[in-house]
């Protein structure tokens, strides 16, 4: 591997931590947060479009079976646009502060995480493409990370203050089980090899605990 090639973007400020890649259109959604969410082409290497009503946008979801692309907003809205003209939807409200996203083709529905209140975590679940309110599922954990679904209905979280994978049910919304990662300090990111069924977990290490990828 080598670098090929770097882009400066403008940037009014503020942190940007998330790449949405769509490889059939060669573009790149990048989460500025206060640029809102840019589509990047690759080819050219030049910003095409910013979706509208993105502001404090987190990262995209793409939804490519309904033409909906989803921009999660720090300031606790999501976005819908369309991703065949990039033409963006009022945000709906629907927390105080988000985290992030994920949709699960199986059940056909959207995940939304919200900051942690008190010990839990609530995940916010939408049916898609309608977008309705479908419940909420509550996850004992004070600081959830990555998250991965495995094309059988199942969403599968890292939980940084337990040390801990919890799999949900987004047919059910419950917590089907609760694995503890032995050597792992705090979980960070998540991958998951679907035809496998195994799950790669990155894990930061706190003191003198190096860094480790577990696998479960």
């Amino acid at each position: 591997y080598h670098l090929e090639s770097a882009t400066a973007l403008k940037n009014k400020g503020g942190s940007s931590d998330a790449i949405t890649l769509d490889a059939a259109k060669s573009q790149l959604y990048l989460e500025l947060r206060k640029e809102g969410l840019q589509v990047f082409y690759i080819k050219s290497k030049k910003v095409i479009k910013t979706i509208a009503n993105t502001e404090g946008s987190s990262g995209g979801v793409l939804i490519r079976e309904f033409d909906l692309g989803i921009s999660h907003n720090a300031t606790g809205s999501i976005t819908p646009f369309k991703l065949s003209t990039g033409e963006a939807r009022a945000p709906i409200k629907v927390a105080e502060e988000l985290e992030d996203a994920i949709y699960d083709p199986a059940s056909k529905r959207l995940m939304v995480k919200v900051a942690a209140t008190g010990d839990l975590t609530e995940v916010l679940v939408f049916d898609v493409p309608s977008l309705k309110p479908v419940g909420t599922v509550k996850i004992p954990s004070k600081r959830l990370d990555g998250a991965v679904v495995d094309g059988k209905g199942n969403l599968f979280v890292d939980a940084r203050d337990k040390n801990a994978i919890f799999r949900v049910d987004m047919k059910s919304l419950q917590v089907t089980a609760e694995w503890k990662i032995d050597g792992c300090e705090v979980p960070s990111g998540i991958a998951m090899d679907v035809a496998n069924q195994r799950l790669f977990v990155g894990c930061r290490g706190k003191g003198d605990v190096k860094p480790i990828l577990a696998v479960v």
